[in-house]
């Protein structure tokens, strides 16, 4: 999947030179078979937490190990196909990042901050919010028992469990990247968290909401001096 990234540049109305279009495009398909590695590790990784939640509510609820074997064994294949997704990432990211840097040594000694003016009539046309989606919320809610607070090895284990909950929950609403800050920076608050206080859980809540308005030109009018 290609992503576009990010550029002052890509405003609402605003036109891009023509080299600054084919350098983001560029740099987009250079990292396309990365940005398919790292979604498909995430998938995985969402998966793999979603069964190990399952598996241990049945645990918790008194189901025996021989009625769990089933989860157990699809936990093992998960976590193989995991370790592949990851090995399949590093190399993906490897090529990606080889490729972009030749990408940007070649567009680095053109000048491709040149701007054309755009041809709309500002004056006459006119930003409307517009409904193209539908308003959603996704919220989850798990408690992290820490197993014992002073033991710095756990908390070091509570910290990375909370780390692959968040990055995993919202691998399924946003982008891998997105979801991995996100997962780190829950990293970082609870290493930091476990370092100065005594905890004995936390409760962790994710929660993400689409909104289903966007802005338009509605009407859109061109200058024909411009055009």
């Amino acid at each position: 999947a290609n992503t576009t990234p990010a550029d002052p540049g890509i405003v609402l109305g605003n036109v891009l030179p023509p080299n600054k279009k084919e350098y983001l495009l560029a740099i987009a398909d250079a990292r396309a078979p990365q940005n398919i590695a790292q979604q498909k590790l995430h998938n995985l990784t969402l998966s793999h937490h979603k069964i190990s939640g399952v598996y241990q509510d049945m645990i918790n609820a008194g189901v025996s190990e021989q009625d769990l074997t089933k989860l157990d064994d699809e936990k093992n294949v998960l976590k193989k196909q995991m370790v592949k997704a990851a090995l399949d990432l590093g190399n993906a990211t490897i090529a990606a990042e080889t490729k972009v840097r030749a990408i940007e040594s070649k567009y680095g000694q053109k000048k491709i901050t040149f701007n054309f003016d755009s041809p709309i009539d500002f004056s006459a046309s006119e930003i409307k919010k517009m409904p193209v989606s539908y308003d959603s919320t996704n919220m989850d809610v798990n408690y992290f028992r820490n197993e014992s607070e002073r033991d710095s090895s756990k908390a070091q284990n509570l910290s990375s469990k909370i780390y692959k909950h968040v990055s995993s929950t919202f691998a399924s609403w946003s982008t891998p990247e997105k979801a991995q800050n996100l997962g780190k920076a829950a990293h970082r608050v609870m290493e930091q968290q476990t370092s100065n206080h005594s905890i004995d859980g936390v409760i962790v809540i994710t929660a993400h909401c689409t909104h289903k308005t966007a802005s338009i030109y509605e009407p859109l009018v061109l200058n024909p001096v411009k055009t």
